[in-house]
């Protein structure tokens, strides 16, 4: 099965013999719906919260078959670790980890930065494509978790997510995340056009209030 792998080193470069085995933390992720070897991880993303603790964003890849035909989708992974490399048992579905369908339709929910607010709250950024293989246009995906790991009903249409087709039926991902002073979400990335054949760098800029739009 898939293994989240985290590794902390000391100031000189070494590993710290504190954390984890010998300073790595091995941790099982949580598996898809056909057992451990239906799973793939992919893109994580780390963050150190104040506190010492560890909080991380990845894409979880599920695979399973009905029959003889295959099916696939990504979703979301995001887990805290405590300071000694250990899951922290009280975040997410109470286990450590939370895995999340943004949109609820199975689509392909892909991860590619995490950021931690000012009041400790979590912004994911990714993109979300109808199918894998599918050359359609994918669009930008923003989602703010409450610091246990639930969904900010705060945040987007009350479901901590934000959507965005920057032009009409574009091409669009993130790639970046930052969280401005004054709480404004700057997400970098790219967009191709319904009539392009090449993609060009994107800045959007988002709201930090309940609303979670684009600013005007």
């Amino acid at each position: 099965g898939e293994a989240f792998v985290l590794a902390r080193y000391l100031a000189n470069g070494a590993l710290d013999p504190s954390y984890g085995l010998n300073g790595v933390a091995v941790t099982p992720v949580p598996h898809g719906p056909d057992g451990p070897n239906s799973t793939t991880v992919f893109a994580g993303r780390a963050k150190l919260l104040p506190n010492g603790q560890v909080v991380t964003a990845a894409g979880l890849r599920h695979w399973w078959y009905v029959g003889s035909t295959g099916f696939t989708r990504d979703d979301f992974l995001l887990g805290r670790f405590n300071s000694n490399g250990s899951l922290d048992t009280s975040f997410g579905n109470n286990n450590g980890w939370l895995i999340h369908d943004p949109h609820g339709n199975q689509e392909f929910d892909y991860v590619t930065s995490l950021a931690v607010q000012f009041d400790g709250k979590l912004v994911v950024a990714g993109s979300t494509r109808p199918s894998w293989i599918d050359p359609g246009h994918s669009d930008i995906t923003l989602v703010r978790y409450l610091p246990n790991g639930t969904p900010d009903p705060s945040f987007g249409g009350g479901d901590g997510v934000v959507r965005s087709d920057l032009f009409n039926d574009s091409d669009d991902g993130a790639n970046g995340l930052s969280v401005q002073q004054d709480g404004k979400l700057l997400v970098s990335g790219n967009t191709k056009l319904s009539n392009a054949t090449s993609y060009s760098l994107t800045l959007v800029r988002y709201l930090g209030d309940h609303s979670g739009g684009v600013c005007p």
